[in-house]
């Protein structure tokens, strides 16, 4: 398929990127055609898409390559005129570790586009050195950390790349063999700017405050040390399993959850960003502004979804605020029996106790949707269950806060999901749910206002509940 998108107006041009075919095109004419060693691609997927930074838009492509194991490459569409960034030069030789392409980093100057792998990222230039420098990681770890006076030795170190955006973070396991052979296991996470050194300072007050709330049944990773050299935060690592509708004891595990979820909101911290429901209104336009260029087939839809949501905006106070985690959705949650570990704090902010609230039920449908034919039936008995058990520790949940950052959540999932591999079904469904929430909210999901108020204010123990 031809790959020139010279003349193309910039909607066609972002369209084509999503195309499967084209964007082939593009990685066979202009990234792989040297690499003989490499072999073709193919079966290319759509993985993510997000508005980047300064007019950009970003996009994740997963490829096969002869080997048969499956890689990402990362692409950004720049607006005319703005000049590429690398922190390789784009003569690097490819090569291929573990699970990760390496030493990518190529501009497509007819499509305005460039495409890189994790090590060339500009923003993230430190993730060079963790990725493909292990040995003066370990070096880098151990002398910050070294209490015992042997600084000549340096561990044997391994790094995994768990989590990573494209301009923004990227999270690591790196695994360090000591001179006596114990494996210390961290979870590090680094960023762009400093926000790695707040990170730390908010998860020891998080981490303080919910032990003398839980005795530790409820926690999050223990915060180490920041390495200012390259911007990371380290935290012990935490096992544990994630939320499973498979687990014979979800049903528990969604209590567990709902009642750690009414904890977590009762924290207190002085220094955060208040998110109102006009954010949220503005997150959600920023999306169907992405949508309109990128996907306009559903632009009547989500311009109905919008005005609807805008009415249910109308009815909500930004009452009741708590300190929300902002993200709070199964795969943030890790199970350790009756232990519940929160990952993830980088969004942490005060504002309505329904954000986090309708996130996790908007979640909770799409691995219902993503796992099972069908959620009709299963959906509203465990979205019952989660705001019972979250009222019955405590916890505030008013019906028109609710179906506002419920219906949001679900019209937002939706559009991150539309286009992906597999991911029109699940956009579909979020779509005509949040369609039948914001029409009837009382049709799906009733709130008693007066058996709220009369649990309200319960002052029972975490530890009681718990046990």
């Amino acid at each position: 398929m031809k790959t020139d998108a010279t003349n193309t107006s910039n909607s066609l041009r972002l369209q084509q990127l999503l195309d499967g075919q084209v964007a082939m095109g593009i990685l066979r004419d202009h990234v792989f055609s040297s690499w003989k060693t490499l072999g073709q691609p193919s079966d290319l997927r759509v993985e993510r898409y997000w508005p980047g930074r300064d007019e950009t838009f970003s996009i994740e492509w997963s490829f096969c390559l002869d080997q048969g194991q499956r890689f990402s490459l990362y692409g950004h569409a720049l607006p005319e005129g703005v000049s590429p960034q690398f922190c390789k030069p784009a003569n690097d030789k490819p090569t291929i570790n573990g699970q990760v392409l390496w030493g990518v980093s190529v501009y497509v100057s007819d499509w305005h586009l460039t495409v890189h792998s994790p090590d060339c990222d500009a923003v993230l230039d430190q993730l060079d050195v963790c990725l493909n420098d292990a040995p003066l990681l370990a070096r880098n770890i151990h002398a910050a950390n070294n209490t015992n006076g042997n600084e000549q030795f340096s561990p044997q170190a391994t790094c995994q790349l768990m989590g990573y955006r494209a301009g923004r973070r990227a999270a690591l396991h790196c695994s360090l063999v000591q001179k006596d052979g114990e494996t210390e296991n961290l979870f590090c996470k680094m960023y762009r700017d400093d926000r790695g050194y707040k990170l730390i300072r908010r998860h020891g007050k998080i981490s303080d405050q919910l032990h003398m709330m839980t005795h530790g049944l409820v926690r999050v990773p223990d915060p180490i040390r920041y390495d200012a050299q390259l911007r990371m935060a380290q935290f012990g690592w935490t096992s544990g399993q994630k939320i499973s509708l498979d687990n014979p004891n979800f049903a528990a595990q969604l209590e567990l959850v709902a009642k750690a979820l009414a904890t977590f909101h009762n924290i207190e911290l002085d220094d955060l960003k208040t998110f109102t429901h006009e954010n949220e209104w503005h997150v959600v336009k920023r999306w169907t502004t992405l949508m309109n260029t990128i996907a306009p087939q559903h632009h009547s839809l989500l311009d109905s979804l919008s005005t609807m949501l805008h009415e249910a905006s109308t009815h909500i106070d930004d009452d009741a605020l708590a300190t929300l985690h902002r993200d709070y959705y199964p795969a943030q949650l890790l199970m350790d029996g009756e232990r519940i570990t929160i990952l993830d704090l980088d969004t942490v902010a005060r504002g309505h106790r329904c954000v986090d609230i309708g996130n996790f039920l908007a979640h909770l449908l799409l691995e219902i949707i993503a796992n099972k034919s069908s959620a009709a039936d299963t959906w509203p008995t465990h979205c019952q269950s989660f705001i019972r058990a979250y009222m019955d520790q405590g916890g505030t949940c008013r019906q028109h806060a609710l179906t506002y950052y419920l219906g949001s959540s679900l019209i937002r999932i939706g559009m991150v999901h539309s286009l992906r591999h597999n991911g029109g079904r699940i956009a579909a469904q979020l779509w005509d749910t949040a369609k039948h929430l914001l029409s009837d909210p009382h049709s799906m999901l009733t709130i008693n206002d007066n058996d709220l108020d009369s649990r309200h204010g319960k002052t029972a123990k975490y530890t009681r509940e718990m046990k």
